[in-house]
């Protein structure tokens, strides 16, 4: 992403980022997807990557949360992305924002207010976090569509 879009970026041809941007949004989201139902597919495996020996209602509730978590990264591919192409066309300071709100920001009263839910809650503290930030994923790229529709006629 970065070489493509930072040359053109420079060259100002936007809509040869627009282009990479789009293709870039496509192909993560297509192997976030296959990522996304192969895990759904086989729960049982993720949990067993990381403890080899679990069963029975420790197994269960691995699965239960998996499953949970997986809700994250139908749209973690979006916020990723956005953030590294923000980054990309020199835009530091909302992919900085972007970042701490996905890491601090936006977990940390999620917690507190989920608490309460136990281990459940904080499986859905990634899940509302994720949301969070693909909302102001959105709204950050909206903004820089509108000042590089402003570019181009300036």
């Amino acid at each position: 992403l970065q070489p493509a879009v930072g040359y053109n970026w420079g060259a100002r041809d936007y809509g040869r980022v627009r282009d990479i941007e789009l293709w870039c949004y496509g192909s993560v989201a297509v192997m976030s997807l296959v990522l996304v139902g192969c895990m759904e597919a086989f729960p049982e495996l993720v949990i067993h990557l990381f403890i080899p020996d679990a069963e029975g209602a420790f197994l269960a509730e691995g699965i239960f949360a998996v499953r949970i978590i997986l809700l994250a990264y139908l749209l973690r591919w979006f916020v990723f992305g956005t953030d590294a192409f923000l980054v990309n066309v020199g835009e530091a300071v909302p992919a900085t924002v972007l970042s701490i709100c996905g890491a601090v920001a936006f977990p940390l009263p999620l917690i507190w207010l989920l608490m309460p839910q136990g281990l459940t809650g904080l499986w859905f503290v990634n899940v509302i976090s994720t949301a969070l930030c693909a909302v102001l994923s959105m709204v950050l790229l909206l903004r820089l569509r509108a000042k590089i529709a402003l570019m181009n006629e300036g």
